[in-house]
């Protein structure tokens, strides 16, 4: 009985643990004029119906996120991007990983608000 005890308690802990490497904080920043919507869905979703976490953040604010596995729908990889008014697709980043913490910002640059993404460790 102990025995049998002791192994599903290794098992729980080893999932318990797998999940939380699946798991990233964003710290998303908005340094428009304008608060944006940005958009957070699994990468190569395009035709395939996923839910998104949709975000409002604030003119010239910061919002701290957390995306995980489980908001992916089992997929490793996602975008965000800004959801209004992108045409030529600067205010994107794509192929984050949800096993790394980023610094997000969107900006008002000559071409429109541009997205870059940076890993912090």
């Amino acid at each position: 009985m102990l025995k049998k005890f002791t192994i599903l308690f290794s098992l729980f802990l080893v999932t318990t643990y797998l999940n939380s490497s699946y798991a990233e904080d964003i710290n998303v920043i908005n340094k428009t004029k304008k608060e944006i919507v940005v958009e957070i869905s699994p990468e190569n979703s395009e035709g395939e119906v996923f839910s998104t976490i949709t975000k409002t953040i604030p003119a010239h604010e910061d919002s701290k996120l957390m995306v995980n596995y489980d908001d992916l729908k089992g997929q490793k990889y996602y975008n965000i991007k800004k959801v209004d008014g992108d045409f030529a697709g600067h205010s994107r980043c794509d192929h984050l990983s949800v096993n790394k913490n980023y610094t997000i910002e969107f900006k008002k640059e000559a071409i429109g608000v541009v997205c870059t993404a940076n890993v912090v460790d």
